[in-house]
């Protein structure tokens, strides 16, 4: 009889080991992993590095340290908080689409599973895509149709010291269509 509890314990304990990883920890499993540095590719370069990379091949070749960010479970873009590295990376970004109109720019906002989904969007990440590209089209000229909307579910949210959530986005230059 002892061995059967012993059993049941070691059994217990093995399912509740992974239930609080599970829910503490969150699914990685399921979470799409974060977009690999690859030519051609604008992306942070770890999980909490809010850096973005502009390449595309040799034509262009900018980073900024900075990112996008967004306060919990919103797609407002804060635009309080856009350094003016950032903004200023981004105006050169403006410029090489403007010189370049077949280029397109595709705007991936990120979003975590626990943030919910906002009204008139399939998920946060798609809201905030939109912020992110209503911000480039309005306030650095960007041509709307050099511009492409995605999103990404991340495994992990990183914060601001304001508890914004930072690594709002990644970009991607492509062939416009």
């Amino acid at each position: 009889m002892k061995i059967v509890w012993f059993i049941l314990l070691l059994l217990w304990m093995a399912i509740g080991t992974m239930w609080s990883k599970k829910t503490f920890c969150g699914d990685k499993a399921k979470a799409k992993p974060a977009a690999s540095a690859a030519a051609g590719a604008a992306t942070t370069k770890s999980t909490c590095d809010f850096s973005l990379i502009f390449s595309d091949g040799d034509n262009l070749d900018i980073t900024s340290k900075e990112n996008f960010s967004f306060k919990p479970k919103t797609s407002q873009l804060n635009t309080d908080e856009l350094g003016s590295a950032l903004v200023s990376v981004l105006e050169r970004v403006a410029g090489y689409l403007e010189e370049n109109p077949d280029r397109a720019l595709q705007v991936t906002g990120h979003y975590h599973k626990n943030e919910g989904t906002p009204k008139n969007f399939d998920n946060l990440g798609l809201a905030r895509s939109a912020a992110i590209q209503k911000y480039l089209v309005n306030d650095l000229g960007i041509s709307a149709d050099q511009l492409i909307s995605n999103s990404e579910l991340v495994g992990k949210a990183c914060f601001s010291k304001e508890k914004h959530i930072k690594k709002g986005a990644t970009m991607t230059f492509g062939e416009k269509k």
